[in-house]
């Protein structure tokens, strides 16, 4: 057999061989204990999500969760009488909540109920996840706990208190890394056909994977080299996939959105605007935040998909290695790009500090590394691999403390979903902006860069330390990842309170209807009448979604009547003299005013009090 045909066909393609052989498994490598240790780990998983969840109480991304939540209505057979304003999402998550509107039409429920969706594919993504690493060379139950203590991460646990697209976004990477291996491992036209249909609904979930597309579809090319009809069939199918799902992404978005979906604009604009200065302060921002995120551990996977990629490349092949390697670079490029413009790290009038650090982009992909790392560890790591990884990981820590610290705004805004992994560390974010140029130490305002930072020095320390007694390391960082993501839950907690919240004018209006004997069926919303800033915009989407079951019509007054007896509009309306509009009382929301035209409801409000004086 040739050289080439033993590395095709190894048994452990891309996986054991890339982690540190020690010869005797370490001492503490029982299978009973393991076995123990994966039971705990599942169950710590699922109670770090679900004890995340519990603080979700409403949506309090107006544009991102609404957009997901109105899609899944529109893709139920009930779409929303009015567009929401945003820049459009795909639909794949929208579809898997979409269900729940056959059930309910309360919003309330259909919020929670997509939560609960979340935390089932938060915890479901334990199985492929430990079918990936086990190919790293762990037994079933060192697998497991692998996979589930990956899962309690802050990083992973605290998408679980939002309806965004992530947990299924996750669940699908893992899949799709997966189904690569295994087509790795015995190519057949079904395990290619099986890889392209998982990227494409990965894809479907969010538009912004298209790099983890395009990485698939490079390794794909180099499979050729593998076997060829297999390659050829999944290309060929990944590519048609592929423009189904923009063609159908494009449709929903067409009737749900107003305007044209325009999530690629901010991207096409910090290309134009970008220099290789802000990419390197964008890299290594969001490289720290992996470190952090992981307590180093991430360095550690990164080293051993690197020692794979080398391993098949010395055998002009590109391996399951390759494929890692492949798309988890592809996504930290597209995220580095998408937050390297000067608009988002300096000329923004409310300055961010997660667009210093941003994680979210790049969270699943990175996931798999970070369990990658943790498997090696099981395995036994070699001096020379925790070495390097402290060298690579000190590098990065020394750059950031030094140069991206005293220049990034670290009283700054804060989406705690865009930086999770760095979110154990709120409470060291000062409250009040200071000067550019302040070294991080621990007594002064900047401390949370150099705090944060020691948790990277004591994960690769432990993973020295007890290099001998993997699950001894093991239980330490399942506690520390469950203890991180319930401070991080905190942060998280906090940005509902404030972002969050039944609109009060949902309130007004049961109140109206109690007076007015019947059900409100349909509300309209001016959609001419504008406040500064995005209160507008968020009135329209909020409303549009706590209104449900009735009907939110947004009319342009210029082109068409009011049909409601109803309208939102502005709280200093032009037109309401001239319509004989009354404002009711207690009716404002977010720059926006609850009024009532003439007629039979007018009088009755007008009777029970709950009218303002008429203006004249």
């Amino acid at each position: 057999m040739s050289t080439r045909e033993r590395h095709a066909t190894g048994a452990e393609p891309g996986g054991a061989a890339d982690a540190p052989q020690q010869g005797a498994p370490p001492r503490d490598d029982r299978r009973s204990w393991w076995m123990f240790s994966a039971i705990l780990a599942v169950i710590a998983a699922a109670g770090t999500h679900i004890t995340v969840a519990w603080s979700a109480r409403s949506p309090s991304f107006p544009f991102d969760e609404i957009t997901y939540l109105q899609m899944a209505r529109l893709i139920a057979g009930d779409p929303p009488a009015g567009p929401v304003d945003s820049g459009g999402y795909y639909p794949g998550w929208s579809a898997v909540i979409a269900p729940v509107w056959w059930v309910t039409q309360d919003p309330l429920t259909v919020y929670r109920a997509s939560i609960a969706i979340a935390v089932v594919l938060a915890v479901l993504t334990i199985w492929p996840l430990s079918t990936l690493v086990r190919r790293w060379g762990l037994t079933w139950p060192q697998a497991v706990t692998v996979a589930a203590v990956v899962m309690c991460l802050p990083s992973r646990a605290l998408q679980s208190d939002y309806v965004l697209s992530e947990s299924l976004l996750m669940l699908l990477v893992v899949c799709a890394v997966l189904a690569g291996m295994r087509l790795w491992e015995r190519p057949s036209v079904a395990r290619a056909l099986l890889l392209s249909t998982v990227v494409a609904l990965a894809y479907l979930t969010h538009a912004r994977v298209l790099p983890f597309v395009l990485a698939a579809g490079i390794w794909l090319l180099f499979f050729f080299r593998r076997s060829w009809l297999p390659a050829l069939c999944g290309l060929v199918s990944l590519a048609g996939l592929s423009w189904g799902v923009g063609e159908l992404a494009t449709a929903l978005n067409d009737r749900l959105v107003e305007g044209a979906f325009a999530q690629t604009e901010g991207f096409t604009q910090n290309l134009e605007t970008t220099t290789a200065g802000l990419l390197a302060v964008a890299g290594s921002g969001q490289v720290w935040y992996q470190l952090v995120a992981s307590f180093g551990v991430v360095a550690l996977g990164a080293i051993a998909v690197v020692v794979g990629v080398a391993r098949d490349l010395r055998h002009w092949m590109v391996g399951p290695a390759g494929l890692v390697l492949g798309v988890v670079l592809a996504m930290v490029l597209l995220s580095i790009l998408a937050w390297s413009g000067e608009a988002n790290l300096y000329l923004n009038e409310w300055r961010r500090l997660d667009a210093w650090l941003y994680g979210r982009y790049a969270d699943p992909f990175t996931a798999v590394v970070v369990a990658i790392g943790l498997a090696v560890i099981v395995r036994g790591a070699s001096w020379k691999v925790l070495v390097s990884s402290a060298v690579a990981a000190a590098g990065v820590l020394a750059v950031v403390l030094v140069k991206v610290a005293p220049l990034a705004p670290t009283w700054g805004f804060i989406t705690p979903a865009h930086i999770p992994g760095v979110m154990p560390w709120w409470w060291l974010l000062p409250d009040e902006p200071f000067a550019p140029g302040l070294l991080p130490s621990f007594t002064n305002e900047n401390r949370f860069w150099l705090v944060a930072s020691l948790s990277v020095v004591v994960g690769l320390g432990l993973a020295m330390v007890l290099r001998r007694r993997p699950l001894a390391f093991m239980a330490i960082f399942a506690v520390a990842a469950v203890t991180a993501s319930v401070v991080a839950n905190e942060a998280s907690g906090g940005f509902q309170a404030r972002e969050g919240g039944q609109p009060g004018m949902v309130q007004t209006l049961q109140e109206v209807e109690r007076v007015a004997g019947t059900p409100i069926d349909e509300v309209d919303f001016d959609r001419e009448c504008r406040v500064p800033g995005n209160l507008s915009p968020e009135a329209q989407n909020l409303l549009g979604f706590w209104l449900s079951p009735r009907d939110f019509e947004v009319v342009w007054p210029s082109k068409e009547d009011f049909t409601a007896d109803l309208v939102v509009s502005c709280q200093e309306w032009p037109e309401a003299e001239a319509l004989g509009a009354r404002a009711v009382r207690g009716g404002r929301d977010y720059g926006s005013q609850l009024w009532v035209l003439p007629g039979e409801l007018q009088d009755r409000l007008d009777r029970a009090g709950l009218l303002t004086a008429p203006t004249n």
